[in-house]
């Protein structure tokens, strides 16, 4: 993100931004900002069920690369990936990024989901899922 130069990378040996080691935040679900990115019409769906379970509010950047970025330092506590079509490059380096940092993945029905813990998980796939 040369605009906030900051520069997220990973490898076998952890997670990085600017070479300085990063881990996803240990925050319980109801204290986390988390992200729901998507086209789908069970994006705005998502956003309104997770009020059910944070009174944070859904903050997203618009570009999954970030908000994958974000989860990894701990400043967002999960999100929700929701396209009809993906491509490899949308997620999978953001979600390297994330198991390097400690967190966790998960996907089901066209969703992918990315989070601090296996718990923030189930939560996002409550949200999205019918």
């Amino acid at each position: 993100m040369p605009r906030l130069n900051e520069t997220f990378c990973a490898d076998e040996s952890g997670a990085f931004l600017n070479g300085r080691k990063i881990h996803v935040n240990n925050l319980p679900v109801d204290k986390c900002l988390y992200s729901i990115c998507g086209t789908t019409p069970e994006t705005t769906q998502a956003t309104v069920k997770m009020l059910d379970y944070s009174g944070y509010y859904n903050r997203t950047s618009c570009a999954a690369c970030i908000d994958y970025a974000f989860v990894a330092a701990g400043r967002l506590g999960g999100l929700a990936y929701v396209f009809h079509r993906h491509n490899l490059w949308d997620y999978v380096p953001g979600e390297f990024v994330i198991k390097q940092a400690g967190g966790c993945i998960g996907w089901a029905n066209g969703g992918r989901f990315a989070a601090n813990s296996e718990e923030f998980i189930e939560v996002l796939k409550k949200t999205i899922l019918p």
